[in-house]
């Protein structure tokens, strides 16, 4: 078994991986749990006052190139608020997941996904949001209001990037997150204006 666990939250931080912190920002760089033919990747967040929160999870599975399992875009009382990242992969199954926690909530975002007997195939795949169960054939984006109680989730079917670059550094890791999410915004209105909610406010 192989297992990472990548926590920032609440200005408190133990990481395996590489991080990038500020005053206004916080940066995590992408882990990678595998075993036999499926792995997944932990890590993967950009917060910064005042902005959208993102966060990203991949698997890659057997056969297949690397893939989003989910991507987040949530609004986040940085620095108070914060994000804990983690996963594991042992034998036939893996998980990986990101807890948000901002203006006193919390949302934690898990995918699981699990092989065949004969590690050939995907035998079962599921995302959980705050324990509600989402079908990722109906999208893998999700906007995430914090200030509701509980977090209001939003899932929307949209074009996701297919290739996806190293994320080992945090510098690759805010590049492709604010890019993706600058392409989202200009061909979905919903979130457009989710973001611009998010940045009027200033959380």
């Amino acid at each position: 078994m192989r297992t990472a666990i990548l926590i920032a939250i609440a200005g408190v931080i133990a990481v395996t991986g590489c991080i990038r912190t500020s005053p206004s920002k916080m940066v995590l760089g992408e882990g990678e749990v595998t075993s036999k033919k499926l792995s997944v990747t932990t890590g993967n967040f950009i917060l910064k006052e005042g902005q959208p929160g993102i966060a990203f999870a991949f698997a890659t599975k057997p056969g297949q190139t690397k893939e989003f399992t989910y991507l987040m875009v949530f609004n986040c009382d940085f620095p108070n608020g914060g994000v804990t990242t983690g996963g594991n992969s042992s034998g036939s199954t893996a998980d990986t997941f990101h807890t948000i926690k901002a203006f006193g909530n919390e949302c934690k975002v898990e995918y699981h996904v699990g092989l065949s007997s004969d590690s050939k195939t995907v035998d079962l795949e599921t995302t959980l949001i705050a324990d509600a169960l989402y079908d990722p054939s109906k999208g893998k984006l999700f906007l995430i209001d914090m200030k509701t109680m509980p977090p209001t989730v939003t899932q929307l079917k949209l074009q996701l990037p297919s290739q996806i670059p190293n994320l080992e550094q945090t510098d690759s890791v805010e590049k492709f997150g604010q890019n993706t999410l600058n392409e989202l915004r200009k061909t979905d209105k919903t979130v457009d204006e989710f973001c611009r909610r998010i940045e009027t406010d200033g959380t």
